[in-house]
C-alpha cells in the first residue's frame, strides 16, 4: 500500500560553477524539484530530489584566511573533478573568472564543474577565528 506525502512545497536550490568553451567560468543557480517518494518504506514518504552517481564523499576544512593569497595574486585553478560542496561550518567566498562571486555558508551547496581545461576559480576562507568545514561528494568522470 503506498502512502502520499502530503503536498508540501520547499524551494531548494544550490549554485553551480560552470566553464564555457573560452574557457572562462561563470556562476548560476540550479533548483532542485523534490517530489513525494517512498524512500524508506514502511516509513512515510519523503520528499526527493533526482539522484546522482557518487565516485567518494570526504571531509575537508579550509583554514583561516585560505586562499587569500591566490585572490590578492590571481592564482586561478580549476576543480581537480566535479563535485558538490556542502558547508557544515564557517564560510567560503568563491570567484569565477568573469567576475562574479558568490559567498557559501551553513547548509548551502555548490556544484563545482570548472574541470581543466576551465581557467577555474579562487576559493577563499575570510575568516579570522573559524575554519570552513565542508562535506565533498566527487561526481564519476
Amino acid at each position: 500500500m503506498q502512502r502520499r506525502a502530503r503536498t508540501m512545497s520547499i524551494d531548494h536550490a544550490y549554485t553551480a560553477l560552470y566553464a564555457t568553451s573560452d574557457r572562462e567560468t561563470h556562476l548560476h543557480t540550479v533548483d532542485v524539484q523534490l517530489d513525494p517518494t517512498d524512500f524508506a518504506p514502511p516509513a512515510q514518504p519523503l520528499l526527493v530530489g533526482a539522484a546522482q552517481p557518487a565516485a567518494n564523499c570526504l571531509f575537508m576544512a579550509f583554514p583561516c584566511g585560505w586562499g587569500a593569497s591566490d585572490l590578492a595574486n590571481g592564482i586561478w585553478h580549476p576543480a581537480p573533478r566535479r563535485l558538490f560542496g556542502a558547508i557544515l561550518r564557517g564560510h567560503i567566498v568563491t570567484y569565477a573568472s568573469d567576475g562574479s562571486s558568490v559567498r557559501t555558508g551553513i547548509g548551502k551547496v555548490l556544484l563545482l564543474e570548472d574541470v581543466a581545461p576551465a581557467k577555474g576559480h579562487i576559493t577563499v576562507n575570510p575568516s579570522t577565528d573559524e575554519p570552513c568545514l565542508v562535506h565533498i561528494v566527487q561526481l564519476p568522470g
